[in-house]
């Protein structure tokens, strides 16, 4: 049975929501605060990613959905401050930071140049505990090579595994590898062992402390006076919102304001903070 997600708190659709291929991963990753659309409302799905862009989107997904908060009075590079794009200047600075950035060369960061969908992956991966001197991503002749053997064995390519990652990727699936490197284990190095750890968290779980609940939508109550919808989940799709199902451990209930009663009787994963 397919699986359908429903975003409690998620906000309202793009104006071009119909060019959007991969909308689960874009819905999803914007209702977390890690991607905005344009000042018309528009998503522009294909149009592809900037290294700066890259940089504001890690930053904000490994903060929460909330701004970074770096200095961003100097520069590790010299094509940053000074140019159109010193707004991602904090966020590649906090990349830094963090190991997950470098440059291209020169002092250079080339920020308004397009990102590759190997890139992105090296960077998703670092953020999810990856080493990138351990697994061989910088300063190797393969890099590219060991960066989408462990993107693959991730998951970071789910749902896009036909489009040429050494390409130029568009909006819309760098959110799909986004979303699927917020669903993936994190991993972690013990004392001395080169060999990376997977755990059986997720970014997810660990920075926005999201919990997810998969079964059937058996129940829906709408509130005129608040605008709210209540939803009752059920693990095993049994119930329909009997008085005694409320005492049952595998029944749960959410509420938003955001009407998915299209999807009743259908097995869904909630998303919920």
């Amino acid at each position: 049975m397919m699986l359908s997600v429903m975003v409690m708190g998620a906000g309202a659709a793009f104006t071009d929501q119909d060019k959007i291929v991969n909308e689960e991963a874009v819905d999803m990753i914007s209702a977390l605060g890690i991607v905005d659309g344009y000042e018309d409302d528009s998503f522009q799905p294909e149009k592809n990613i900037e290294r700066g862009e890259a940089a504001k989107m890690i930053a904000v997904m490994l903060n929460g959905g909330k701004d970074a908060i770096q200095d961003a009075t100097g520069s590790s590079f010299n094509d940053v401050l000074g140019s159109a794009d010193a707004w991602a200047n904090k966020y590649i600075e906090y990349g830094v930071a963090e190991g997950i950035l470098a440059g291209v060369g020169g002092d250079r960061f080339a920020p308004a140049s397009n990102v590759t969908g190997t890139q992105l992956a090296k960077m998703l991966l670092v953020s999810l505990g990856y080493d990138s001197v351990k697994e061989g991503y910088q300063d190797n002749a393969m890099w590219s090579v060991n960066v989408n053997t462990d993107a693959v064995a991730a998951g970071l390519y789910a749902g896009i595994e036909t489009i040429d990652m050494s390409a130029p990727l568009s909006r819309d699936d760098a959110a799909q590898m986004i979303w699927n490197a917020l669903q993936a284990n994190t991993v972690y190095y013990l004392t001395d062992i080169s060999d990376a750890t997977v755990t059986n968290t997720t970014l997810l779980a660990d920075v926005y402390g999201a919990n997810t609940t998969t079964g059937i939508l058996t129940d829906i109550s709408y509130n005129h006076d608040t605008g709210v919808y209540t939803y009752t989940i059920d693990a095993n799709g049994i119930a329909f919102g009997s008085l005694e199902d409320n005492y049952r451990p595998d029944i749960e209930t959410f509420t938003s304001s955001v009407d998915y009663s299209g999807l009743f009787a259908q097995n869904v994963k909630v998303l919920a903070n």
